[in-house]
C-alpha cells in the first residue's frame, strides 16, 4: 500500500528534527511492505521552523515542504498537504511531538487487517493537564450525543484514512478534528486504536 504522511507545523523549530528522525525510524521498519511520501507544511511559522525543515535530508523517502506565507489554521495546512499528496492513503500527525510516530505501524496494521476506511488514535492515557482533559472529554461526549459517532477522542490528530473519502470535503477552521464524525455520517467504516500520548 502507498501512504502520504502529512504533518502541519506552526512554530515548532525545536521539534522538527526530533519528529522527522522518529518518523524515519518508524517507517524504516516497514518500508519493504509499503511506499511512503512525507509532506511537511509550515503554516506561516515566525520562528525558525522553515529553516529546520529545509535542513532535512531527503534520502529516505520522497519529501515535500509546503510553505504558507501566513498562519492559516491546522485544517488549512492539512488540506494543503492533501492537495499535494500522490498516494491513495493519508496519515496525519501533529508536528508538536504530541503523537508518537512509532504508533504509525500499529495504525497501518489495524487499518489493513480490519479493512477500514479510517483509523483514528485514542489518547486513552493523556499526559495533558486536567484543564485540557476535562473540556476534551465533555466535547467528545457532546459530539457523540449529537451524532452517530462513538469515537472516544475526536481531537486526536493521529489518523489514517482513504484519500477518496475527502474528495468532496473541504477542511476549514478546526474541522480536521471532526473528520471522523463527518465520515461516519457518510457511512464510512471507522475504527480507533489506543496510542501513546
Amino acid at each position: 500500500m502507498n501512504f502520504s504522511i502529512i504533518v502541519p507545523f506552526y512554530n515548532e523549530q525545536k521539534n522538527v528534527e526530533i519528529l522527522h528522525k522518529e518518523i524515519i525510524r518508524s517507517l524504516t521498519k516497514i518500508k519493504n511492505k509499503h511506499k511512503f511520501e512525507l509532506i511537511y507544511v509550515d503554516d506561516g511559522s515566525d520562528d525558525g521552523t522553515l529553516k529546520e525543515l529545509l535542513k532535512i535530508k531527503k534520502k529516505y523517502f520522497p519529501l515535500r515542504i509546503i510553505l504558507h506565507k501566513k498562519n492559516e489554521s491546522q485544517s488549512r495546512a492539512i488540506q494543503s498537504g492533501i492537495n499535494e499528496s500522490n498516494y491513495e492513503n493519508l496519515i496525519f500527525l501533529d508536528g508538536d511531538l504530541q503523537n508518537d510516530p512509532s504508533d504509525i505501524n500499529s495504525l497501518i496494521n489495524y487499518y489493513i487487517k480490519k479493512k477500514l476506511d479510517m483509523v483514528i488514535g485514542w489518547r486513552r492515557k493523556r499526559k495533558d493537564n486536567i484543564l485540557r482533559i476535562i473540556p476534551s472529554v465533555v466535547a467528545n461526549k457532546i459530539v457523540n450525543i449529537l451524532t452517530k459517532s462513538k469515537i472516544h477522542d475526536n481531537g486526536c490528530a493521529l489518523k489514517i484514512l482513504k484519500k477518496k473519502l475527502l474528495t468532496d470535503i473541504n477542511l476549514w477552521g478546526d474541522f480536521h478534528r471532526l473528520i471522523a464524525v463527518r465520515l461516519i455520517e457518510l457511512g464510512a467504516n471507522i475504527g480507533e486504536i489506543e496510542i501513546i500520548h
